[in-house]
């Protein structure tokens, strides 16, 4: 199982960008991680290789390798409401589905699951 590390931003000024690492000890050589927030892909892992799990974290990029501060809010204010989503409201379900070498999905976006609020509070 991949579990979120650490994950960086500022509630004292609603500032919703954030860092993703990943504690990747556990995972398998050939393990792909995508990360969604609201309920979209935001990021896609490569396919981790022994140095990555040596290494025992992975700091999660953008998919065009360019940035690794991720800003919530763009999905948040974009989600599709329903069951914990809710458009704008400056908190966001962060999930990770790992898909294995073999193409199997062995983490499910249900199995990890986690709210993180930047908004401070009133």
């Amino acid at each position: 199982m991949v579990a979120v590390y650490g994950v960086v931003g500022d509630v004292s000024t609603d500032n919703g960008t954030v860092d993703f690492w990943l504690d990747v000890s556990d995972a398998s050589v050939g393990d792909v991680i995508d990360l969604y927030v609201d309920g979209q892909l935001i990021a896609t892992s490569a396919a981790l290789d022994q140095a990555a799990i040596d290494a025992g974290t992975y700091h999660f990029t953008d998919d065009n390798g360019t940035t690794t501060t991720f800003d919530l809010n763009t999905p948040d204010d974009s989600a599709t409401p329903g069951g914990d989503v809710t458009q704008g409201d400056d908190k966001a379900i962060i999930q990770l589905k790992v898909t294995n070498v073999s193409s199997t999905e062995v983490q499910s976006l249900t199995d990890t699951t986690w709210e993180y609020q930047w908004c401070s509070a009133p």
